[in-house]
This record gives structure tokens, sequence and C-alpha cells, in this order.
């Protein structure tokens, strides 16, 4: 039986990942965030806290200050990669009068880990948007309240990140020296194979009997024909090659003498 440890486990494990991830660009300068994972946590938090949220740049093109909003409960999230004082600060002070009246609870959720504390924070910006330095959460507040879910929320919850996360991280991963990507389509894609012919005299004679192929002709055929085949993927040569050996096998059999003696004059 799955118990909601297990469940909690596998969601801690998620979360952080992808908070590590975060961590990564950042120390690289690569903070920009997409709107997926904008959607990634909307769905998160409204799962975890029965929030209305819905992504404010679907209805407005980047608006200022707020990436998720809840117009019923009155608050407003802003996403975002930094963690860092100058972040919030520059948060809080594009704020307008009417986003504010509007949603009097201001979140910042850091995709990646916040600070132990934030000293940095300019109390004129704090002021006017009434905000409260426990209103700045990241990967580890989601999880310090998932906990308290009952088993089938949380089972609920895991199976909708269990769906998105391979889809986040892929969208935050970091690219090579050479611009490519580990999950890139190239790094599974199976590789052409390399030809190997023989001198192919044997079969340029059995043609040259039976067609009056030169063995030039022979050789310009089987070169196409193999130029052909390694194009396609290797489960569908060998499904041919396997249809082929029945094939021989099942002449073989066919052509075979009867034999009709009882099993004790075998």
């Amino acid at each position: 039986m799955i118990t909601a440890g297990y469940f909690i486990g596998q969601l801690i494990d998620d979360l952080a990942s992808i908070g590590g991830q975060v961590a990564n660009r950042n120390k690289l300068g690569m903070t920009d965030l997409t709107k997926l994972l904008e959607n990634f946590y909307r769905d998160i938090i409204n799962n975890i806290y029965g929030y209305s949220l819905k992504n404010a740049n679907e209805e407005r093109s980047n608006a200022p200050g707020l990436d998720l909003i809840d117009d019923v409960r009155g608050i407003g999230i802003q996403v975002t990669s930094q963690g860092g004082s100058g972040k919030i600060n520059d948060t809080l002070e594009v704020l307008t009068a009417e986003q504010i009246t509007l949603y009097p609870q201001m979140i910042i959720m850091i995709a990646g880990t916040k600070q132990k504390s934030y000293t940095g924070l300019k109390q004129e910006f704090i002021d006017k948007a009434n905000f409260k330095t426990e209103d700045i959460w990241d990967y580890t507040d989601l999880c310090k309240a998932l906990v308290n879910l009952p088993l089938d929320e949380l089972q609920g919850l895991h199976q909708l990140v269990s769906q998105q996360v391979a889809r986040v991280k892929i969208e935050l991963e970091i690219p090579n020296e050479d611009g490519t990507f580990a999950t890139g389509i190239e790094q599974y894609a199976e590789a052409i194979p390399r030809e190997r012919l023989s001198d192919l005299k044997k079969f340029a004679s059995f043609l040259h009997a039976d067609m009056g192929a030169t063995e030039g002709e022979t050789r310009e055929f089987v070169e196409a024909f193999v130029a052909d085949l390694k194009e396609l993927p290797r489960i569908t040569r060998e499904i041919f090659e396997y249809m082929w050996t029945r094939r021989e096998k099942a002449m073989h059999r066919a052509l075979s003498p009867i034999d009709i003696r009882s099993p004790t004059q075998s």
C-alpha cells in the first residue's frame, strides 16, 4: 500500500530538484523563467492552499510586479528565479496602487532558493505594499505545507507534479559548451550505421549468370540499396531481416521431402 510518506518524499525530491536547477542557472546569469514554470507553481500552490490563482500575464502581457493573481482572496504572486533583496525591492517598487488595493497579500515565489535573511529590503517599499518577509517563499515552504495534506490530496498533487516535472526540467536545462542539450533528440536518435560491403564477386557472378548484369552494375545496385536501407531505424531493419530469415526457413521446409515413416521407423 502506498503511504503518504511515499508521496511526500517524491514531491520533496521533485521540487528540490527544480529549485536546484534554477539556482544553478542563476549562477550562470540565466535568470529568465518561462511561462511554463509560472503555471507549474500556480497549479502546485492552488492544490496545496486551495487558492484560485490564474496567470496574470495571460490577460495582460508582463503585468508589472505580478505573475499570478487570485481575485477571490486578493493574493498576488511574483514568480522569480532570483532570491536576493534587490529583486524583491524591484518587485515591490513597481506595484501600482490599484494592484496593492486588489491584492493586499503579496507573495514572492522564488523558484530557486531564498536567502536566510533579508536585511537589504527597503522599508519604504515594504510599507507601500504592506509586505511581510514571511511571504517570501521557495520550494521549502511548499514542502512544509504539503506534508499536512490528506492522503487523497497528496496523491492528486503527486500525479500533477509527476506529469509536469519532466517538461519543467527540460525547460530549465543548461546547454553544453557547443549549445546542445543533454536531453536533445540528437542524443537519443540512432546514429546512421556505417556499411561494410564485401567484394560482391559471388553475388555479381550470380546476377551475371541470371540477368547478364556486369560487376559494376551489381555494385552500383547494392550500394544504392544499402544507402536506402541504412536510413531506416534499426528496429525496421531487424524486422526485415527476421521476415527474410523466416521466409528462407519456410521455403526450406516446403521444399524438403516429406518423411512419411512412422515414429517407430525413425
